[in-house]
């Protein structure tokens, strides 16, 4: 896109954007809304996995006991 500016007014019209540098914007919106969504599918994960290993735990102590 800097070395051919152009180019974000090729893809507004095609889209129906007014302005090229509007384009980049939404794009730039959507993909950060997809990586928040899969930061978010991960901390999930994690989250689960870590709940898991902390029953585990517990249960081991409380057999000891």
């Amino acid at each position: 896109m800097a070395f051919r500016p152009d180019s974000t007014m090729y893809f507004a019209h095609l889209l129906g954007v007014g302005r090229g540098a509007d384009v980049v914007i939404y794009l730039a919106l959507a993909l950060l809304f997809f990586l928040f969504f899969k930061l978010m599918v991960k901390v999930e994960r994690l989250d689960k996995d870590i709940t898991k290993v902390v029953r585990a735990i517990a249960l081991k102590e409380s057999d000891k006991k």
